[in-house]
């Protein structure tokens, strides 16, 4: 996601600037199946921002810690692991009723005027998906923390692809598909070679 021309300009003009960080997860409710957002940022507060419609982000304050975010050339992939702390309500009942395997991953800054504190805009420096999640105590504190391993977008061409559908699959979505219909016997099929 390019920055937007406002934070440019904010950025450039060598003001002193305030930034929180924004995390957002779409994982699937374990008991109902529907996919529901998981939003958190490091202000104070709920707050309703417009990223490809609005998305009400849970204050989570230091409750929630993102590392600097590295990058790297090419189809390497980035990771980065997100902790969101036990503490707060929201977070606990998100590591216990959804599965977040694979789930989309976003991280968004907001950035602010330090002068005056107005909103000047948002830049996505990462989106992915979960690679790994852990439900953990914090050594010094014992309390629960939610550590999300995130991977960047280039982990998705690593995933492996259904190869094998069955006709009856195919048929249903569209029936005039017949692509599959000798696939079983074809796969049992024995080549001889001669030479």
């Amino acid at each position: 996601m390019t920055m937007p021309a406002a934070v440019e300009q904010l950025l450039a003009s060598g003001a002193a600037v305030h930034t929180e960080l924004m995390f957002h997860m779409v994982a699937k409710n374990r008991a109902t199946g529907a996919d529901e957002p998981l939003s958190v940022w490091t202000g104070e507060g709920d707050r309703v921002f417009d990223i490809g419609g609005n998305r009400t982000y849970r204050g989570g304050g230091a409750l929630i810690d993102i590392p600097p975010i590295t990058y790297s050339a090419g189809l390497t992939i980035n990771y980065i692991e997100v902790t969101l702390s036990g503490a707060a309500p929201f977070v606990r009942t998100a590591m216990f009723t959804h599965n977040p395997k694979f789930a989309p991953v976003e991280i968004h800054v907001a950035f602010y005027s330090a002068a005056t504190l107005n909103f000047v805009g948002l830049w996505r420096p990462f989106k992915g998906i979960e690679s790994e999640s852990d439900l953990s105590r914090a050594p010094r504190t014992g309390q629960q923390v939610y550590q999300i391993k995130c991977a960047s977008s280039a982990r998705q061409l690593t995933l492996k692809s259904t190869r094998r559908k069955s006709n009856q699959a195919m048929t249903a979505s569209n029936p005039g598909d017949t692509f599959r219909k000798f696939a079983a016997a074809v796969k049992s099929a024995r080549a001889q070679w001669k030479g």
